[in-house]
């Protein structure tokens, strides 16, 4: 059971109680997760004060809402309508309560403030200790939105279990609300340095060692003797992608190489190359390829294929 105000006890505010979450933990030890709440029905009401906790909630709303109210240690500090894609900064020491009228379809992203400090120690010239929206309430913010639908979809859909993807999303979304909200003014390096040559060596081994299974942010920066943030830096400098993408190109790789080697039924070599099943597997080959699997290796048997993603 999470003991921060995430998955099944933030959902319970809602009636929610099997709320889909997914959690990551930085290398200080703090948690940051993702939750997603939907409710289907007209005339949700109140929800019950969200449980006391020295953090912040980032909460993404999906859908557009003619009616909705929010209130911070029983005051209402908002009433009317949001557009879909509206971002809020939730105070959790203030025991926040939601208002809802319309069927609704939200993202909330948990960060302890010792999660924000630990991140203004490492990137930031003050320490950000506090989470303040520019003038409004709710606020059109692209970054926070494009965040939550991708891990709104990864929960919906059954494929959150990519540790890397849930790690560098998480982090990101911190990155950016510490800089935007937060006021951090980011310390900028007179270079930008990539992985040294050993570092590079060993992360690539690990990523192909958990090609299938999968490796998170935080094992693959601790063998490299780099915090999460400093992997992805140096990561994406070095490699001109991230640790997710990259092993995403390589489960693709693999997967083309077994689908023209072998008769392993798709649903095999889904689950051998690092997939939650097939239709996960169609999805991610389909984009990278620009056509499904089974169109790929008909492709193959009937002879040389132009291979331009591969």
């Amino acid at each position: 059971m999470p003991s921060g105000v995430y998955g099944p006890l933030l959902g319970r505010a809602y009636g929610q109680p099997a709320a889909l979450f997914r959690a990551s933990t930085t290398h200080g030890g703090h948690t940051l997760a993702a939750t997603s709440l939907r409710h289907e029905q007209h005339g949700f009401g109140l929800s019950e004060p969200h449980a006391a906790a020295d953090a912040f909630m980032v909460v993404v709303q999906l859908r557009a809402l003619a009616r909705h109210e929010l209130r911070m240690d029983g005051q209402t500090i908002y009433a009317g309508a949001i557009e879909a894609g509206s971002t809020c900064l939730v105070d959790l020491t203030a025991h926040p309560q939601a208002y809802f009228a319309d069927p609704f379809e939200a993202m909330h992203f948990f960060i302890p403030r010792e999660a924000l400090r630990e991140f203004s120690d490492e990137a930031c010239r003050e320490p950000i200790t506090r989470l303040v929206p520019p003038g409004e309430v709710f606020v059109a913010d692209h970054v926070t939105r494009a965040i939550a639908e991708c891990m709104h979809r990864q929960l919906i859909d059954g494929y959150a279990d990519d540790r890397l993807l849930v790690d560098h999303a998480l982090l990101a979304l911190r990155a950016h609300v510490a800089v935007r909200y937060g006021g951090g003014q980011l310390i900028q390096p007179r270079t930008r340095l990539g992985l040294a040559p050993w570092q590079r060596r060993r992360a690539q081994e690990l990523l192909h060692a958990h090609i299938s299974d999968g490796i998170s942010l935080k094992d693959l920066a601790r063998e490299c003797c780099l915090s999460e943030s400093g992997l992805l830096r140096a990561f994406t400098t070095t490699m001109g992608t991230s640790p997710h993408r990259w092993l995403s190109t390589r489960r693709i790789e693999l997967a083309m190489e077994l689908i023209r080697g072998t008769d392993r039924p798709l649903a095999d070599i889904a689950v051998a190359t690092g997939f939650a099943d097939q239709a996960h597997f169609t999805r991610v080959f389909g984009k990278h390829v620009g056509v499904s699997p089974g169109a790929w290796r008909r492709q193959v048997a009937r002879g040389p294929v132009e291979e331009a993603a591969a």
